[in-house]
């Protein structure tokens, strides 16, 4: 998976593609699924509190500094997969 901020979403490997560490008992879940960010394991890895018993500690996002939920971080990825209408090809 590619993530850095000048990778189009095409190259990032995560659009429509199955997680490969769980779906955090997301039945359908992708690492990123366009529009819904409620099915998107990247947006759920970001939101888990610690000690969740999907993720444990060791499957949040980011790594480091997961104590605390950056509220403002989670509004904006969240309003950005809201805005992917479609996987591009």
């Amino acid at each position: 998976m590619d993530l850095r901020f000048g990778a189009p979403l095409q190259n990032t490997g995560s659009c429509n593609v199955v997680p490969g560490k769980g779906d955090l008992g997301v039945a359908g879940a992708h690492i990123l699924t366009p529009g819904k960010p409620m099915d998107s394991v990247l947006w759920l890895r970001m939101d888990a509190p610690p000690g969740n018993a999907q993720t444990g500690d060791l499957g949040r996002m980011p790594a480091i500094a997961t104590y605390v939920l950056d509220r403002q971080a989670l509004d904006l990825v969240s309003q950005w997969i809201t805005s992917i209408a479609a996987c591009p090809k």
